[in-house]
């Protein structure tokens, strides 16, 4: 008889890659703008022009990345990822507290130019919301992307994220004298 072979379905996908940046400058940009901040240790990049052009060459790169991550997901080459939105965040930020998702964005990408250990981490919740019901702590050996309802990314310097926008997420709290600033991008497939 031949083995069990298990394939993977109606998947959902995350990627984490290291940014070569001077995360300590993008971290000073951001703390000086939150002190005007849209709303509670939050900032919108595209509501002000003059942050557009501070993050200039951030943009650049996390461009980069979405198009690589567009052609890894095998769109069709004569599309691309346009950011349609972008703000800064920092502990305590309300709005990401909540679990959310993206409608508007086919790729939701996060940056961390400042993270301290023991931060507040970003969790991803399992598309399928059945799952939390049918598997239990005291049955699972180990978590993996198969039984898992929830998927914990500890934010890094320098780190970045990439993700469905589709997927809810929100940001768990860590301990509070712990900095993050995290600056989170939306992207949209763009003809």
């Amino acid at each position: 008889m031949k083995d069990l072979q298990i394939n993977n379905i109606f998947s959902s996908f995350l990627i984490e890659k290291e940014l070569d940046f001077d995360h300590h400058a993008v971290t000073h940009k951001c703390r000086h703008f939150l002190m005007t901040s849209d709303d509670y240790n939050q900032k919108n990049i595209f509501h002000n022009p003059d942050l557009m052009v501070e993050f200039k060459d951030l943009f650049v790169e996390i461009d980069k990345i979405a198009n690589e991550t567009h052609k890894l997901l095998q769109y069709k080459q004569d599309t691309k990822q346009v950011c349609i939105d972008a703000w800064i965040n920092q502990q305590g930020s309300l709005n990401t507290a909540v679990p959310h998702q993206h409608p508007t964005a086919d790729i939701a990408i996060v940056y961390y130019p400042q993270a301290e250990k023991g931060c507040d981490t970003l969790e991803l919740l399992n598309p399928n919301p059945k799952l939390q019901y049918v598997m239990h702590e005291e049955m699972v050996e180990h978590w993996n992307n198969y039984n898992s309802f929830t998927w914990n990314i500890i934010p890094k310097t320098g780190k970045v994220v990439i993700f469905p926008g589709y997927l809810i997420h929100y940001v768990k709290q860590g301990d509070w004298n712990k900095k993050r600033v995290s600056i989170a991008f939306n992207y949209k497939v763009a003809w």
